[in-house]
């Protein structure tokens, strides 16, 4: 999947549930994501609050942003986002959680 992902330049989202797999995985394969799931504004940090796209209208407006970006400024954005999604989901990541979820109990 991750060589898949990584032939595109951005991904649209447009399920409003949770922070889902597909989100993660393309933020892990180095992607711009601009989605609408709620979670992900509570996720990302205040400078890129502008990918959390709720209407049809706030999409088009991110991805006019993306398309505007040089090829360096995309790869340097989607490198971010792969570090916050390696940084808080990735598998080692949710090891650690549950690990400190045991040993609460």
């Amino acid at each position: 999947v991750p060589a898949l992902l990584q032939e595109y330049d951005v991904l649209l989202n447009a399920c409003e549930g949770s922070l889902d797999k597909v989100i993660i995985e393309g933020m892990m394969s180095g992607m711009v994501v601009i989605a609408s799931t709620r979670g992900m504004r509570e996720w990302l940090p205040a400078h890129m609050h502008w990918l959390h796209a709720y209407s049809i209208e706030e999409m088009a407006v991110a991805f006019g942003k993306v398309c505007a970006l040089s090829g360096e400024a995309r790869v340097g954005l989607g490198g971010e986002l792969r570090t916050l999604a390696i940084e808080g989901h990735s598998l080692e990541r949710q090891v650690e959680k549950v690990d400190i979820f045991c040993g609460d109990l």
